[in-house]
């Protein structure tokens, strides 16, 4: 089962002249990245999944307003980094049931579950 999860993004200007303009990486700030191993330098090895931007309510430079969308499936994991505004994130784990309903974990469910794959 797939399912949709829809995250604010902000200062996406700033993302596009780092990255794009001046070849600087430069992180957005909402990200959904697949867990699929431990990794010793960074915790997990994940693959950073590429999001469906919508600017139909951002403001004229971007900076707010902008919507990325991703598709989840069952059977994987997810790191999420939500902004939810533009000072506050969350950071969480997640997977999607078989109902297409988006599930929080704990890092230790996480843990037990590439553990056990």
């Amino acid at each position: 089962m797939k399912a949709f999860l829809n995250l604010n993004l902000y200062d996406e200007n700033l993302v596009f002249f780092y990255r794009k303009i001046a070849g600087v990486r430069y992180s957005s700030s909402s990200w959904v990245a697949e867990i699929f191993d431990f990794d010793t330098k960074y915790k997990y090895k994940r693959k950073f999944l590429p999001a469906k931007k919508d600017y139909r309510h951002a403001n004229k430079n971007a900076s707010e307003g902008v919507l990325a969308e991703y598709i989840l499936e069952s059977g994987h994991i997810y790191e999420v980094k939500h902004s939810i505004t533009k000072y506050k994130t969350e950071r969480y784990f997640c997977t999607v049931s078989d109902n297409g309903d988006v599930i929080k974990l704990t890092e230790k469910e996480v843990i037990d579950w590439l553990k056990n794959t």
